[in-house]
């Protein structure tokens, strides 16, 4: 009964994830199985990010990418917020035809730095004390316009962010937001 219950909570966090926009239905799917077991099985050091933005926005994703997560124990509210480290970075070129066009776009290849390590080692900590009473997992871009450095949109086209996550060296990357129109960038 424990272990759905689990899975139930799991389904309705993922229904919650901020803004629930782009959150594809597979994804849903993938995850609805995903219990206490598997995420103590997951090794931290293997887990990578995957963040696309368009190319002419210009964002730093390793900085503007935010991974956390939130948990819900008998003493309160813990929140880890996962830090990340660049792996590489390649640029999707622009494509054009007859009926369609696409902006090149910046991927960003990352993992968990050593401090998002530790965090995720807590996470797995509390998951195996059996102490969480509930919890949220968020992913997201932390943008700020007053970061200088970083230029807007100069091509007035629309900006799409995406992010993915993979979970073990022979696993494949699993969208968590696809194509979330940004606005007023």
């Amino acid at each position: 009964m424990e272990l759905k219950s689990h899975r139930f909570l799991l389904l309705v966090l993922m229904l919650m994830l901020p803004g629930c926009a782009s959150i594809p239905l597979a994804t849903m799917a993938h995850f609805s199985g995903f219990g206490p077991q598997d995420i103590l099985e997951l090794k931290p050091q293997n887990l990578r990010v995957k963040a696309t933005i368009n190319a002419s926005v210009g964002i730093d994703l390793v900085k503007a990418t935010s991974i956390s997560l939130g948990v819900k124990t008998e003493q309160g509210l813990v929140n880890l917020k996962l830090p990340l480290q660049a792996l590489k970075q390649q640029t999707i070129a622009a494509k054009q035809s007859l009926f369609s066009s696409s902006p090149a776009y910046s991927v960003q290849y990352m993992k968990l730095s050593e401090q998002g390590i530790v965090d995720f080692e807590k996470f797995q900590q509390l998951v195996k004390s059996k102490s969480i009473k509930g919890g949220s997992f968020s992913a997201g871009l932390n943008y700020s316009t007053e970061d200088k450095n970083q230029k807007l949109n100069p091509n007035d086209e629309t900006v799409y962010f995406s992010v993915a996550i993979k979970l073990g060296q022979s696993k494949d990357f699993v969208a968590l937001i696809e194509r979330y129109e940004i606005e007023n960038l």
